[in-house]
Parts: structure tokens; sequence; C-alpha cells
């Protein structure tokens, strides 16, 4: 998440983090304005779900959810981070009454059973030929 002027915080694509934004950190002040950038390329699945739907990193809270798109937000209007908790919420509450959800089973690409349906329609939906109808 970073700052933006209105101070509010918005959940954006790491890479398109940028030198001056200031991160959102459990600390509250401007110790994690951004100084400098280096890209790293890691191998294996970093996106772990949480209750809140974010994580705190070294002090940076960050967002649990992927963003499909290069635009801040799906049709103008809403976060990728907000859609993609409330997608989510049905998981938190089966999981949270019904089963204890620690054992959950991935596919072969790491992705969670519950989320991997769900995934390749949304990235068949975004597909170059249907870009256009949902980014503005």
């Amino acid at each position: 998440f970073v700052e933006k002027e209105n101070s509010k915080n918005v959940a954006i694509r790491a890479d398109q983090i940028q030198v001056g934004d200031k991160l959102v950190s459990v600390i509250g002040d401007d110790a994690f304005v951004v100084s400098h950038l280096r890209k790293k390329k890691s191998v294996g699945a970093y996106a772990p779900f949480t209750d809140t739907g974010t994580i705190v990193v070294n002090g940076v809270v960050a967002s649990c959810y992927v963003a499909l798109q290069d635009s801040e937000k799906l049709f103008g209007i809403f976060s990728h981070h907000s859609i993609a908790y409330s997608f989510e919420s049905p998981h938190r509450l089966y999981c949270s009454l019904v089963v204890d959800c620690s054992n959950e089973t991935y596919t072969m690409d790491g992705i969670s059973k519950w989320v991997a349906l769900p995934f390749k329609i949304t990235t068949w939906l975004l597909d170059k030929s249907n870009r256009s109808i949902w980014m503005q």
C-alpha cells in the first residue's frame, strides 16, 4: 500500500512503486519513503491469504492479493484489493466457522483450489481481446 496525496492508502502493484512514494507502515511515520528501486525475480508462491487481506513485511503493510491489470482500479471504481477481499469473504467465513483451512490444497501451479477456477475465468476475461471492456 502507498499513501497518496489525499492521505488515502491505496494498494498498487509492486512494479508501480516509484521513488518518493510513501509506503504504509505499522510505525506510521516517514520511515518508509522509497529512496531507490531494484527488481528481484523469485520463483514460488508469495501470496498468503490472511483474515485481513493484508500482511506486514519488515514493517510495511502489503496486500495479499494479486492485481491482474496495470490499472489502479477496475471499471475506474473498485480497487483490485477490495474486489479480491470481497471474493475471499465466503472462503474466510467457511474457514472460520466450518473447517480449519490450515491444510488447504493447491494446484500444481501453487494456486489455492478455492481460487484456481475463478482465477482462470478472470484471466480469460482479461485476455487482450477482451481487455478494453474492463480497463478504463
